[in-house]
């Protein structure tokens, strides 16, 4: 018997069960539905919350501010790492001391355009009355720089956790810290795996591992594309054998909660949200192939919750993939599913506590019946060493004696104590006899134990509650329960068992030509007559005694038959003749004596009530019914042939070949060709003839085809036309009955072009036609000056009339192609080509030098014409922009596409009171450039 320990502790559940995110929204996991609350947190993207684990919070983080559960800044809480952390993408982190429960090791990252520092700090939570703090000479403690804005936390293969950073260099490569009972270890795992060998090629979008830690995958939303997935090893932090799975822009990223999906939200330059079949690997191109589109929104960060659904990021709320295990639209995305909070870019990091139940001391009971020779106790797996109270040292060990044993398990994170108390008990012992009779004949009879023990033991050697037994006779079984220490022998002692019934039938029928067929009962599986017969049914044809043994399994039936024959009396005999005619082309025919009679027997020797006749012939049956005797004679003569005479004319167009096909259903053809199929091919003008014969019917039919091949029409190849000139198409054929039909429905044999565009002509000949379309191009020239505009720094512009072949004349009456400016004004040319001419005209103008943006930081809308609108102001051309303006809540309070649109603090025609609010500014500059800000800017009132 073997006994494995199970914990008595339960891992704890409710740590991730509040988050915190936004400008001061959150989510609360531990209801029913998660319930958003309000906060105090002020962050674009960096977030990271930490609760107890019964789910009660204990602080949250933006990297730049550390917050207590009463939502009030630690004492020592604020200037972590740097200003601007927060909008850090994946820019927080916390992780529990392995050594002392009561501390958190929280680690922040700095943006990528400053230093990509990573620095980590140190929470007490018995500091400030319980509240937490963080511990004085043990914050901003920096191990690592130039990173990118990626962080995130994995399980180590025993008592550590890994956090994980991406450097911003190349080659590309992860960086991953130790976090075990020591502390943090400030030198980093180094493992070179990835693609991109550009400088800033892994600068945003999120990493995520997947839930049993053996892949991560990498995201990157700016240039270039990058979607990745890395092997982790776990017990040593080694990321490799990197797998380039696709090039979307991403941002957002999270696995399935059993792993088996890949969900991606592209963030530019068009929004989507794609699912990946991760189970496909190893198979790479199967895994690409899986992509499927989810939804179009625009999407951001991801976040498991507590419910296993993904939470993300949305534009206008909290979107929910609520099935996210389900393949394709099963996942059931939701939309905006929560709409009363919302976080601009991330919802935060997971967090991981430490596994306690490796260590604490455990107690077992346990009893041990005495038909159990010994019972084998089993230490949990993963630890390194294993210390029994008799000095084993393996993981399980053998006793079979009452007593008290203990195991110390020992571990990284620490000793395992586990007692066990074992109790011998007397066995409680039944003994039962069974008698039974079956039948053997095909069956092998089952024998069933009492249900409801553990063990089971056949004197066959069989350990199932069923055995079987083939033969009568006796067998037993030994039955006990090691829970209730019972036991049961019970023996069966099997007997033959075999119904049978005796029968006798008395029966007596005419007899004239036929024997009388006799059948047993029905119902049985085997029948043997006296007469050796081993059918159902005997036959007889004059007085005798028969028996019938019949049997079905255990069931035997006997029975004897006394059968009397009679003669048939002269009155009860009839006779009759029927003529037919036939015809014999089809083959043989068949025909039927009168229904109603038991026995038929005829001329040749047939016992059914039909014959075949293959030709003209008599034939005569004998139709018997009880003592009636019918005797009826057939005499069938043979038909003539029948014929028929068709003609049929056709047209074949543009082909060499015709394939004529005669009319179906007969059995044979032959044409005047030779041929013997149902069709025949004409190569040329002609008439052939077909003979086809079916049962005493001919047809002849007479096809004369005419081929038509050198019909044709062209209008000439497209051509172009100049405001003024007239082109006359020609269709005209050389043969004469030829019609004509344009594309206005004309039916001339030419056409007059005025004017640009498609003009086609259908020629018929009789059923044959042909068509050819031209495209007549409005012939215009195009001359483009460009948009005039003469660099920066630059003193002259070439003006380029840009048309071949043709001739100019400037605004002064010069005659080349290009012109050069010098100065501002307006400069015109007009060119000539053939009979066509066209004049452009262009404002030459300096061009401004680089691009300056100005944004305030705050306005005041008092209407005393000073910084009574908030906008952006550029120095330079642009082609498009885009700004949208948001509340502390994250509420879209104003949004435009016209950069010289702004603001006025107001909302739908209402005046917003003082407050500040977050803007996102984007636009391209006349290079097609495209350019990002965010920030803050406050309304003063």
């Amino acid at each position: 018997m073997l006994l494995p320990i199970t914990s008595l502790k339960l891992h704890a559940q409710g740590e991730n069960n509040i988050w915190c995110f936004g400008y001061g929204s959150g989510l609360d996991f531990n209801t029913p539905v998660p319930t958003p609350f309000p906060n105090n947190i002020f962050t674009g993207e960096a977030c990271a919350t930490v609760s107890d684990a019964a789910g009660n919070l204990l602080f949250y983080s933006n990297a730049e501010t550390v917050w207590d559960r009463n939502h009030n800044i630690m004492p020592n809480g604020s200037g972590l790492a740097v200003a601007g952390a927060n909008s850090t993408m994946q820019g927080v982190v916390a992780v529990q001391s392995f050594s002392n429960p009561d501390r958190y090791f929280l680690f922040t990252l700095e943006q990528t355009t400053g230093f990509g520092r990573l620095f980590y700090s140190v929470i007490d939570m018995t500091l400030n009355g319980g509240l937490g703090d963080v511990i004085t000479g043990q914050k901003n403690i920096q191990i690592d720089s130039n990173l990118t804005e990626k962080m995130t936390v994995a399980k180590g293969d025993g008592c550590y956790n890994w956090v994980i950073v991406h450097p911003n260099d190349t080659p590309p490569m992860f960086h991953a810290f130790k976090v075990d009972y020591s502390g943090v270890n400030t030198t980093p795992v180094v493992s070179y795996s990835g693609f991109s060998y550009t400088h800033w090629g892994y600068v945003t979008g999120e990493i995520k591992m997947s839930p049993n830690n053996d892949y991560i995958a990498v995201g990157n939303d700016h240039m270039p594309e990058v979607l990745e997935i890395h092997s982790f090893n776990s017990a040593t932090g080694v990321f490799s054998n990197a797998i380039d799975l696709d090039t979307l822009h991403c941002y957002g990223l999270s696995y399935s909660p059993d792993g088996g999906k890949l969900y991606v939200a592209q963030y530019f330059p068009t929004s989507q949200l794609y699912q990946f079949d991760m189970t496909l690997l190893p198979n790479v191109q199967a895994v690409k192939n899986s992509r499927t589109l989810i939804s179009n929104d625009l999407l951001q960060g991801m976040l498991i919750g507590r419910d296993d659904k993904i939470y993300i990021a949305a534009s206008s709320g909290i979107s929910v993939i609520n099935n996210p295990n389900l393949a394709g639209v099963a996942c059931n995305y939701v939309s905006s599913q929560i709409n009363n909070a919302w976080a601009p870019y991330e919802l935060g990091n997971v967090f991981i506590p430490p596994d306690t139940n490796q260590i604490g001391n455990y107690s077992h009971d346990t009893s041990l019946c005495v038909f159990i020779n010994s019972i084998t106790l089993s230490a949990p797996a993963g630890y390194i060493s294993y210390l029994w109270n008799d000095g084993a040292t393996t993981q399980s060990h053998v006793f079979s004696t009452s007593g008290t044993r203990w195991v110390i398990s020992s571990s990284t994170c620490g000793v395992r104590t586990d007692t066990f108390h074992l109790n011998i008990v007397q066995v409680d012992t039944e003994i039962n006899v069974t008698d039974t009779s079956v039948c053997f004949v095909n069956n092998i009879p089952i024998l069933t134990a009492a249900a409801g023990y553990s063990n089971y033991l056949w004197s066959d050697g069989h350990n199932t509650q069923q055995d079987t037994i083939g033969s009568a006779g006796t067998k037993w079984v030994r039955i006990n329960d090691t829970a209730s220490c019972k036991m049961l022998i019970d023996t069966f002692k099997v007997h033959v068992y075999m119904d049978t019934v005796k029968t006798s039938t008395d029966t007596s029928h005419c007899v004239a030509y036929s024997p009388i067929p006799i059948t047993a009962p029905g119902g049985y599986t085997s029948y043997l007559w006296s007469d050796g017969i081993t059918v159902q049914t005997d036959t007889f044809f004059s007085t005798a005694t028969k028996w019938v043994t019949a049997q079905n399994g255990c069931h035997l039936l006997i029975d004897t038959i006394h059968f009397t024959a009679t003669t048939i009396p002269p009155d009860s005999v009839s006779v009759n003749g029927i003529d037919t005619m036939i015809c014999f082309e089809m083959g043989a025919i068949n025909v039927s004596a009168p229904a109603g009679y038991t026995y038929y027997l005829w001329s040749d020797g047939t016992t059914t009530q039909a014959n075949t006749f293959n030709g003209p012939a008599t034939k005569w049956v004998y139709a018997q019914k009880l003592c009636y005797l019918l005797i009826d004679t057939f005499a069938v003569q043979a038909l003539g042939t029948d014929t028929s005479m068709n003609s049929t004319d056709t047209i074949i167009c543009f082909s060499n070949t015709a394939t004529v096909q005669a009319a179906s259903g007969y059995l044979s053809y032959l044409w005047s060709d030779g041929t013997n199929g149902q069709q025949d091919t004409f190569t040329s003008d002609g008439t052939k003839y077909v003979q086809m014969h079916e049962a005493c019917a001919e047809r002849i039919d007479t096809f004369h085809v005419q081929f038509v091949n050198d019909l044709s029409v062209s209008l000439g190849n497209d051509t172009a036309l100049c405001k003024g000139e007239v082109i006359r198409l020609d269709a005209t054929s050389s043969h004469a009955g030829a019609t004509y039909l344009w594309q206005d429905n004309s039916t001339a044999a030419t056409y007059t072009v005025t004017t640009g565009g498609d003009y086609f002509v259908t020629m018929s000949l009789g059923s044959c036609s042909v068509s050819d379309t031209i495209r007549v191009h409005q012939k215009v020239i195009n001359v483009n000056l460009g948009k005039g505009n003469i660099p920066c720094g630059q003193t002259e512009i070439l003006l380029d009339a840009g048309v071949d072949s043709a001739s100019y004349i400037w605004q002064d009456g010069s005659t080349n192609r290009t012109f050069k400016a010098v100065k501002e004004g307006s400069y015109q040319v007009k060119v000539t080509q053939g009979t066509c001419n066209a004049t452009a005209s262009v404002t030459v103008k300096f061009d401004g030098c680089p691009c300056n943006v100005i944004l305030p930081t705050a306005f005041s809308p008092n209407n005393d014409d000073k910084n009574d609108k908030f906008g952006a102001t550029i120095s330079c051309d642009i082609l498009s922009s885009k700004m949208i303006i948001y509340n502390r809540w994250g509420n879209q309070v104003f949004y435009s596409e016209h950069i010289n649109d702004k603001w006025d603090g107001t909302y739908k025609n209402i005046a917003l009171d003082g407050d500040v609010f977050g803007y996102y500014l984007e636009f391209k500059d006349a290079e097609n450039k495209t350019y990002y800000y965010k920030g803050t800017v406050t309304l003063v009132r």
